[in-house]
């Protein structure tokens, strides 16, 4: 069922601004309209920045402590000028989510990527990237790595990166970086990437090279040696008993679905059409509406105080997540779509991690067959979600206590009902009228 809450977990989480000469900036350089993109404005006074978000009005305030560094409180920001170059070595950029563990009652899930980027000084570049799995729980151990790389030819142009690869496909990244500060990093679409030196990276290759067939011969080992490692096959078959027990062909001809919740003290009630991706959360206390949220397919908006404003490209991936994780995961149309990138069996269940629209998350599926819990770990701070309370609700298994983790913080959400496949009229998803 939809999440009422954001998601959370833990993560690096890269914080890159583009500041323009016109007062303009943008904190959105993954977007493919990164060199016109505004989220705001920026004004300095003496040594205060203040940065003004266009969509909702937030302001921020700054210290300047030189001329290429600002103290934003929890991080520094540093400055990156626009260069036309390229330094030459390989550049890495390294991302972890987790979601369970110690504390949550749930089986841990970890995944890490690492991209990597080495230019020649020439004109030739080699690309390569590594996605990493890891389960680890009461009696579950193991994880699973994949690896794809090309190469072809660069060129810079104002902080604008064209890659073009030797099989034709062409790549446009924004690129900026430190020529010289040490150590020398990079800012490629919003990542921060860093140069390893020369002598580490000869380190890594002679190790690597001397070690590569002992790893490939224990990760096979560790693989066939755990009785409770499962193929992409057998893990489906699990995800579909899940199913079955949770409502078989009621969950999957879900077409519609309401339903109240209680979250600290608000009540959330929320509305989803699930043929065309269509999410609503309307959130009050003693009658009065607070807020609404709505996602429309790829997009969304939110209501607040008589205001409306454009969703934020995190909070719509988030609400969309809603469809593919979950009971709204388990539909069978869902679970022949994804596809599997480990699984590990043990006393506390069974643990899968896949892809499934692009993106990863994980289910885990207890000794009765039940969803016990499942994680969204696609978005930069990752959602884990544990599940209880299962009750029957129009023949679908469906539970009513949810407990959110978002890195430390723990949220609880009680559903007080669902209604399953009723009419929603149309008027429901207009925005509210202003007070």
């Amino acid at each position: 069922m939809p999440s009422v809450t954001p998601g959370g977990g833990m993560n690096r989480i890269d914080e890159v601004y583009l500041f323009r000469p016109d007062g303009t900036f943008n904190d959105e350089l993954d977007k493919p309209d990164w060199q016109k993109r505004t989220t705001g404005r920026y004004s300095i006074s003496g040594k205060k920045l203040t940065l003004k978000y266009s969509a909702d009005g937030d302001v921020s305030d700054y210290d300047i402590a030189s001329s290429d560094r600002i103290d934003a409180g929890s991080f520094f920001l540093l400055k990156q000028p626009m260069d036309n170059s390229v330094p030459k070595g390989f550049l890495k950029f390294t991302n972890m989510t987790s979601m369970g563990g110690i504390g949550t009652g749930t089986t841990y899930v970890g995944t890490s990527s690492t991209r990597g980027l080495y230019f020649d000084g020439k004109g030739r570049f080699s690309t390569n990237s590594e996605n990493t799995s890891v389960i680890a729980g009461e009696g579950i151990g193991g994880g699973g790595t994949n690896k794809k790389g090309g190469a072809g030819t660069y060129k810079i142009n104002k902080g604008v990166l064209t890659l073009t690869f030797d099989d034709g496909k062409t790549q446009v990244h924004s690129f900026y970086y430190r020529a010289s500060e040490k150590p020398v990093m990079a800012v490629i679409d919003g990542d921060i990437y860093f140069m390893k030196d020369e002598k580490e990276m000869a380190a890594e290759r002679s190790k690597s090279s001397s070690s590569a067939s002992k790893r490939e011969r224990s990760a096979t080992n560790s693989s066939l040696s755990n009785e409770a490692a499962t193929k992409t096959a057998d893990a489906k078959a699990l995800l579909l008993k899940a199913n079955a027990i949770h409502g078989g062909a009621k969950l999957d001809n879900i077409k519609t679905l309401t339903f109240e919740a209680t979250l600290q003290g608000i009540t959330v009630t929320g509305y989803v059409d699930v043929a065309v991706e269509r999410l609503r959360l309307e959130m009050s206390k003693e009658g009065k509406l607070l807020q609404v949220q709505q996602l429309d397919g790829n997009s969304g908006w939110e209501w607040q105080g008589g205001k409306t404003a454009a969703l934020s490209s995190a909070r719509v991936n988030e609400m969309r997540t809603s469809f593919y994780t979950g009971i709204l995961g388990l539909r069978k149309s869902e679970i022949e779509a994804l596809t599997v990138e480990n699984v590990k069996s043990g006393k506390a269940g069974t643990a899968i991690v896949c892809m499934q629209n692009g993106k990863r998350y994980a289910f885990i599926i207890n000794d009765k067959g039940e969803m016990s819990a499942s994680g969204d770990m696609a978005t930069k701070v990752p959602l884990t979600t544990v599940y209880s309370d299962f009750r029957q609700t129009d023949g679908i298994l469906m539970p009513y206590n949810e407990l959110n983790t978002t890195g430390k913080q723990r949220l609880s959400t009680q559903y007080s009902n669902f209604r399953i496949n009723p009419v929603i009229p149309a008027q429901t998803w207009n925005k509210p009228s202003v007070n």
